[in-house]
């Protein structure tokens, strides 16, 4: 028999019903939908929502949750009647199987963000593609709950697998991303940097990225994020869009070098770290080196060069080097203590940092007999020797070359004496 009922009566029939609304609050974070099938079942009622399911923000206060559980196309919620002992001969128990009406609201992203990271291999193509199509629309509607939502799906579909990045860079998600980074709610900002983030990662979508403005984009937030997770993923993405050479001058010349240099001196670990990476990446480009000279980046790096335990050192030496391959830079490096650093490093570093101390000092001392006359004047000489016999392959190569540098000077010193 079925019949139309009030909710009430839903726990008071053993068949089934066809009810216009059931109503679930799940910790606050509200979903309902419009028309479900019921039918007897032992134990617990369990609703299962599809992720095409027609969501509503409702309430439901009298039921105790005990188990809640999302994957990518179900979300299993078992309740137990209030008041009610298990053995009381009157509690009823269902089965509620949710029909797709229309694709999924945002709302149900943001009600379970912590399960959203799960992988989607068991969508089909085609519930895949119109999940993505849903959330390329709902990024440009009013509602802000709706747009954050939106962009966190987006995020998650693309964190793991390449073909899903692919899918929505064809669907058109990366302009309204682009355009949702200047919003100034701090979730819609920090889901829509994230999923430009992992888009980044498909060769085909850099190119996307920033012929449609990404990086003047990204830069804004690198900036003026409302979050630091903002500021370091825009670092992050702007990092992947510098895999593609002609992107590197763009990004310099845009202006990421500044704030790049204040998330290096001021950011959290993860934030200096992300910053220097990129900082390397773009500074294969003579541009981008000048410009991070004028900024004053020399002076942060020789102090960061000291620094041990941190993982920095070796990354700001690398940086450096690179600089040092510039006039202004070597200038800045001489007038910031950076020889005596350099040669410290090479008494006492790491392997990879005395090979970078070296060869930035080959730098530094090409064509150059001052600078050649400060390195010698730091002591350098012995422990360049027991470099030249002991190091890697590499490295020996490279310290003999210095040595040789070294030697010239000295000979042309004492050829020079009266």
């Amino acid at each position: 028999m079925r019949h139309r009922c009030t909710y009430r009566r839903v726990w008071t029939h053993t068949y089934t019903h066809t009810v216009p609304c059931i109503r679930i609050s799940l910790i606050n974070k509200h979903v309902s939908f419009t028309t479900v099938q019921f039918t007897s079942a032992p134990l617990h009622l369990h609703l299962y929502i599809h992720l095409s399911q027609f969501l509503y923000i409702t309430n439901l206060s009298n039921y105790k949750y005990t188990k809640i559980q999302l994957n990518y196309y179900t979300i299993m919620v078992s309740l137990q009647e209030p008041n009610c002992s298990d053995n009381t001969k009157h509690q009823r128990h269902y089965f509620a199987q949710a029909r797709s009406m229309r694709t999924i609201r945002s709302s149900l992203c943001s009600s379970f963000s912590g399960d959203l990271d799960e992988p989607c291999s068991s969508i089909s193509p085609e519930n895949l593609e119109l999940m993505v199509r849903n959330c390329v629309q709902n990024l440009d509607v009013s509602s802000v709950s709706v747009r954050r939502s939106a962009a966190e799906r987006l995020r998650c579909l693309a964190k793991n697998r390449a073909e899903n990045r692919a899918l929505i860079g064809e669907l058109g998600a990366v302009p309204a991303l682009i355009g949702l980074l200047q919003c100034g709610d701090s979730c819609v900002q920090e889901h829509s940097v994230t999923a430009l983030l992992n888009l980044s990662l498909l060769e085909e979508n850099r190119r996307v990225i920033s012929e449609l403005g990404g990086v003047k984009a990204l830069i804004h937030v690198l900036e003026r994020g409302v979050t630091e997770t903002s500021r370091q993923n825009a670092a992050c993405a702007l990092l992947n869009l510098a895999l593609v050479d002609e992107n590197r001058g763009l990004i310099g010349a845009l202006g990421a070098i500044p704030p790049l240099i204040v998330m290096l001196e001021k950011g959290s670990m993860r934030g200096k770290k992300d910053a220097i990476t990129t900082l390397y990446k773009i500074c294969s480009v003579d541009e981008n080196k000048e410009r991070a000279v004028n900024c004053g980046i020399v002076k942060l790096l020789v102090e960061m060069i000291g620094e041990e335990g941190s993982g920095m050192a070796e990354k700001a030496m690398a940086v450096l080097c690179r600089l040092a391959g510039v006039e202004s830079g070597k200038e800045r490096i001489v007038e910031e203590g950076g020889i005596s650093a350099l040669v410290e490093v090479i008494e006492g570093g790491s392997m990879n940092g005395k090979e970078f101390a070296v060869m930035t000092l080959i730098q530094l001392c090409d064509l150059n007999m001052k600078n050649r006359g400060l390195v010698v004047r730091e002591g350098c000489i012995p422990p360049l020797i027991e470099l030249s016999l002991c190091g890697a392959s590499k490295t020996r190569q490279k310290a003999k070359i210095l040595l040789r540098y070294l030697r010239e000077s000295r000979q042309e010193a004492s050829g020079s004496s009266p």
